[in-house]
């Protein structure tokens, strides 16, 4: 039902498009052809979603280990500079406007913005339990359970699947929203046209749409880019010294730590216990250190045990 309400909000958005591009033309209105721009870039984002979502259907697999845990952040990072550069073509088109003036039709205006108002409300409603889709959460990367006489070792197990709000369609909800605002502001501006006369207002409206929407599109650009490039959200030392609180471990090194999608962070680190210490209690460790961590928001922890030999002067990967 997800899905089909998600390709209904995906052609009812397809249509608000169109329909401002075209009138947009008609009518001499940037305004409508920067809201159209918006939109255009909201039927990436849902329809990214659905890929998603579809893709959430998959299981892990010998090539993708790690799933299409990445899909969001680089269909953020895309969708974002498309939407710069759009914004930037529509500056660079008021500007002209701007210096050259022409008439506008403000009913014009009016009339498909409010269509684009009812529209995305609509999208807004359709969208509203949609965002269901699930996560892999891994509960002993080195753990071991006994399967009868075979003692077969589980390296790697998987949870039971639970159900979360998927971040793609929390984001797409609020860009409809904001949708709804910027048309609203198109019909007051085509309100201001029709009675004042000054076609300047129709430049000016979409100058201020485009820098309102490409400052929310740095933003985007800025931490899918980050993401991509594994960058830490800089409570690295914070977990490292939560670790440190566990008496048996003489040192902490190869540290690293990931953010693979707005619901997801991956940590890996290697610690040094006694050389003599008993493999039950190096497991018990590691369990203990899971849960620690995993009440601090780490959803894929793989921790390697070493002896003194191993031990390294910093936390972070040298190289060796």
């Amino acid at each position: 039902m997800k899905l089909r309400r998600l390709i209904a909000v995906i052609i009812l958005n397809i249509v608000i498009v169109v329909t401002e591009l075209i009138f947009g033309v008609i009518g001499n209105s940037l305004g409508l052809v920067a809201d159209a721009i918006h939109n255009f870039s909201d039927v990436l984002a849902l329809g990214i979603s659905f890929i998603a979502l579809k893709y959430a259907e998959r299981e892990v697999s010998e090539r993708m280990t790690y799933g299409y845990i990445r899909s969001e952040m680089m269909a953020g990072f895309v969708n974002s500079i498309f939407l710069i550069l759009a914004m930037m073509y529509v500056v660079f088109e008021s500007v002209k406007k701007l210096l050259a003036p022409e008439p506008v039709q403000g009913v014009t205006m009016m009339i498909v913005a409010g269509v684009a108002v009812i529209a995305n409300g609509l999208s807004v409603l359709l969208l509203r339990g949609t965002g269901a889709g699930h996560t892999h959460h891994h509960d002993r990367e080195h753990g071991h359970d006994l399967q009868g006489e075979n003692c077969e070792v589980v390296a790697h197990e998987e949870m039971p699947k639970r159900e979360v709000e998927d971040m793609n369609i929390r984001a797409a909800t609020l860009h409809l929203l904001s949708d709804v605002a910027i048309s609203a502001a198109v019909i007051l501006g085509g309100l201001a046209i029709t009675l004042w006369q000054i076609p300047a207002i129709d430049p000016i409206i979409s100058i201020l749409f485009a820098v309102y929407i490409t400052i929310k599109g740095i933003g985007i650009l800025r931490a899918t880019f980050f993401s991509l490039m594994d960058r830490t959200d800089g409570n690295l030392n914070k977990i490292v010294e939560a670790m440190k609180e566990f008496p048996e471990i003489e040192n902490i090194h190869g540290v690293h730590m990931t953010h693979p999608s707005s619901k997801d962070t991956l940590f890996t680190a290697h610690i040094v216990v006694p050389s003599k210490m008993p493999m039950e209690e190096v497991e018990g460790l590691i369990e203990r250190i899971r849960e620690k961590l995993k009440s601090m928001g780490i959803t894929h922890i793989v921790i390697q045990p070493e002896t003194r030999k191993y031990a390294r002067d910093t936390i972070l990967c040298d190289g060796h």
